[in-house]
């Protein structure tokens, strides 16, 4: 039985501190994935609207070339996947490839406006293999925490249980005891707690100890 107590006890401190690391865990690393994506859109809203600013007279004068060397200013940023303007009807104006192979990207499409008027649409694709690759090692380094916090809060949990094990195994013992030879003498230690373990020792000697009191007046 103290074994077997012992055990649940265990395995439960053991699932409840898995589970509020696990919930812990992938809290963190959601909104690390969530703030860096919002960080990542503000950079490229900043980036589009320099872009934005700087392509106005390519547009107006019909200069591709121009808006070519403008969006090639993104070489700076590895991330960017690529860049291109378009005119309001679609058509293609320029274009800048980046050197990063692709992969998750975040595409964000950025008016270009001039005295109320749209000249035409920037589109930006920025990589986000950076993000994941750092939210999968995040990932990695708190499922060691986790698994170590288990181990530490299992052997931790022993020392705690044996003020609670020990005292429900003498009862155990003693009331087995009790059964097997009908002696109602014995009684269990007290664990000179005031807890409802203490109680239930105190009560059960109690009840030995009238038991023992009747049965010496029957004979």
């Amino acid at each position: 039985m103290a074994t077997t107590i012992k055990a649940k006890l265990t395995w439960t401190s053991a699932l409840i501190t898995l589970i509020a690391l696990l919930v812990a865990g992938s809290a963190f690393v959601g909104y690390y994935v969530y703030s860096y994506r919002a960080s990542i859109a503000r950079n490229l809203i900043v980036q589009a609207n320099t872009i934005a600013l700087n392509a106005v007279p390519a547009l107006r004068f019909d200069d591709p070339e121009s808006a070519g060397e403008t969006l090639s200013a993104l070489s700076a940023d590895r991330n960017i996947i690529s860049a291109a303007i378009f005119r309001p009807g679609g058509e293609p104006f320029a274009s800048y490839t980046g050197t990063h192979p692709g992969g998750p990207r975040l595409d964000m499409d950025h008016p270009i406006v001039s005295e109320g008027e749209q000249l035409g649409t920037i589109h930006l694709a920025y990589s986000l293999d950076e993000l994941y690759g750092d939210a999968t090692r995040y990932a990695m380094i708190a499922a060691v925490v986790l698994l170590l916090s288990v181990i530490v809060a299992m052997f931790a949990a022993r020392g705690i249980q044996r003020s609670i094990t020990r005292p429900v195994a003498r009862l155990a013992d003693a009331a087995a005891k009790v059964s097997r030879e009908q002696d109602y003498s014995i009684r269990v230690e007290p664990t000179g707690a005031d807890d409802e373990l203490g109680l239930l020792v105190n009560t059960f000697n109690e009840m030995l100890a009238r038991i023992q009191v009747r049965e010496s007046q029957v004979e």
